[in-house]
């Protein structure tokens, strides 16, 4: 057995496995294939392939499917950490940076109407 023939059968992870048992699968990529746009020869052949695997695959209890798949939650506590000490990295920078205060629409609108005064084209116009 192999994590192939279950990638095969549309299993990528041990969570599939929890949402469906293996007749699952097999019908939903049944489904797919049959669906597909190829040619009534290649589904007839990629039918059979998945039905073989189905076949073997059925003799095991779910939990030793699950177990054919890598634990992840080490990488997802490393990706975490990380995450978490680019987190303080950028707080500690920021930190020492004061962050400007953001003029309000009035000011806004102020600075807008005092750069239009100095505009020489709109002079020209003004009289």
């Amino acid at each position: 057995m192999s994590i192939e023939k279950l990638n095969l059968l549309g299993i990528f992870n041990r969570n599939q496995l929890s949402k469906g048992d293996l007749r699952f699968w097999w019908c939903k990529q049944s489904n797919q294939i049959i669906l597909s746009d190829i040619s009534k020869q290649l589904k007839k052949e990629r039918l059979i392939v998945i039905k073989n695997i189905y076949d073997e695959l059925k003799e095991y209890d779910l939990q030793t499917l699950k177990n054919y798949f890598p634990k992840i939650k080490n990488q997802n506590k490393k990706r975490e950490t990380f995450l978490q000490s680019q987190r303080r990295k950028l707080s500690v920078q920021t930190k020492n940076k004061s962050i400007p205060k953001s003029k309000t629409f009035r000011e806004e609108l102020n600075d807008y109407l005092d750069k239009l005064e100095e505009d020489p084209f709109i002079r020209f116009f003004d009289g």
